[in-house]
């Protein structure tokens, strides 16, 4: 499976990193392991992480799309942001397209570039995530 989901920052900050050419089954799946992780271990609100930057395809059809991420996320009270960190080309838009439509759900959301700036404004928007215990991450 093209992608990995784990604790950036243990249960505070979930990450999800994508790569090679992903699937609705893999956005599908991604999704119940990051849903799981969220509910049973994390410290609410969970912060996502969401890296595509190494992504080189996605599931064109919105809709179905939309389906497997939103069929699966935890509510939105346990939800903080959704950082995506992605390169700037075709991938971005269709990202931002879909990250759009589930903003309708009344999650938080930003587009990145690099791994380090969405860190950092997880970290502005969080005084959780400026403690001793997350010092390893950047810092402005």
């Amino acid at each position: 499976m093209p992608f990995v989901v784990d604790w950036f920052i243990p249960n505070q900050v979930l990450l999800f990193n994508f790569y090679d050419e992903i699937t609705l089954d893999d956005v599908t799946q991604a999704t119940i392991r990051g849903q799981s992780m969220t509910v049973d271990e994390g410290d609410y609100p969970v912060h996502l992480l969401v890296d595509a930057r190494r992504v080189t395809g996605v599931p064109y059809n919105v809709s179905a799309l939309l389906g497997a991420m939103t069929d699966h996320h935890p509510r939105p009270d346990v939800l903080g942001w959704v950082a995506v960190i992605a390169p700037d080309h075709f991938l971005v838009r269709f990202i931002a397209v879909v990250l759009g439509s589930v903003r309708v759900m009344r999650i938080n959301f930003r587009l990145f570039r690099d791994l380090p700036s969405a860190i950092l404004f997880l970290r502005d928007q969080d005084e959780r995530l400026r403690s001793p215990r997350t010092d390893g991450i950047p810092k402005r």
